[in-house]
């Protein structure tokens, strides 16, 4: 990939798209919705939404990057699907008990029943 954040979803047309219908999965620490790409380029993206009441920053900014080093770590798999995905962290997720592995497997669960 070209730019260092190029699988992320920034845009507000590219959140904008997923709120139109999209599909839903669930695992025990996310919420998951996903939808074809708003560009054409068959690009897989993600975007990350943590509330902030649920935890400070910096747990905040751990399982963020957790969760893009899982993505980093299975891209060649979800290279061409051409999804936006929006993964969120469930209120009910205990953050404490939150780590890597536990992230990457469900983050790799999630995706491959998409």
């Amino acid at each position: 990939m070209s730019n260092k954040n190029s699988f992320m979803l920034t845009s507000v047309g590219e959140f904008s798209n997923l709120k139109a219908k999209p599909g839903f999965k669930k695992s025990k620490s996310f919420l998951c919705f996903y939808k074809n790409s708003f560009e054409s380029n068959q690009v897989t993206k993600i975007g990350i939404s943590i509330n902030s009441k649920l935890c400070n920053a910096v747990s905040r900014n751990k399982i963020r990057r957790w969760i893009k080093s899982a993505y980093r770590d299975s891209e060649d798999n979800l290279q061409h699907k051409g999804l936006d995905v929006l993964f969120v962290l469930s209120k009910k997720c205990q953050i404490d008990r939150l780590s890597f592995i536990k992230v990457k497997k469900e983050f790799n669960f999630i995706l491959s029943n998409i």
